[in-house]
């Protein structure tokens, strides 16, 4: 079994487990609060959050593998990347995302990596990358670099 986890802005651990077959996500969430109305926020951050990375196989069919894990990476990739005027615009762009589509901005300005999310977030898990091809073509790529000096 290895550990997985998901990342929100405060990093409060709380984790998954998976195994072979199936991985099961939690997320290092926001610590919780004793005012109630704080509570329910961040709880209802915390489900935002949770449909954000969950892949299309998670949402409809509860399965995760390790192409859903690949999605997630996706999801988490483009948030690294974009910048946000505020929450509101944060969350828009996030429900935007599950359909593949960027803010214009992200496009402008990270046109090689918009296309590297795309492939990431397909909604046919089939069609994903897997880490294996990732790790032959940074290989790859980094045979080119040695025999180039």
């Amino acid at each position: 079994m290895s550990y997985i986890c998901r990342l929100s802005p405060n990093f409060a651990p709380r984790g998954g487990l998976s195994n072979a077959s199936h991985t099961q996500f939690s997320n290092f969430g926001s610590s919780h609060s004793s005012n109630s109305a704080q509570h329910q926020s961040v709880s209802v951050n915390e489900q935002l959050e949770e449909k954000w990375y969950a892949s299309p196989e998670e949402i409809n069919e509860g399965v995760c593998t390790i192409l859903s894990n690949i999605y997630s990476l996706g999801v988490l990739f483009f948030e690294l990347l974009c910048q946000f005027e505020s929450e509101r615009a944060h969350a828009a762009a996030m429900l935007d995302l599950c359909h593949r589509i960027f803010p214009p901005t992200f496009l402008s300005e990270n046109l090689k990596e918009a296309g590297f999310c795309l492939r990431l977030l397909h909604p046919e898990p089939s069609l994903r990358p897997t880490t294996r091809y990732y790790k032959l073509f940074i290989g790859a790529k980094c045979e080119a670099l040695e025999s180039y000096n």
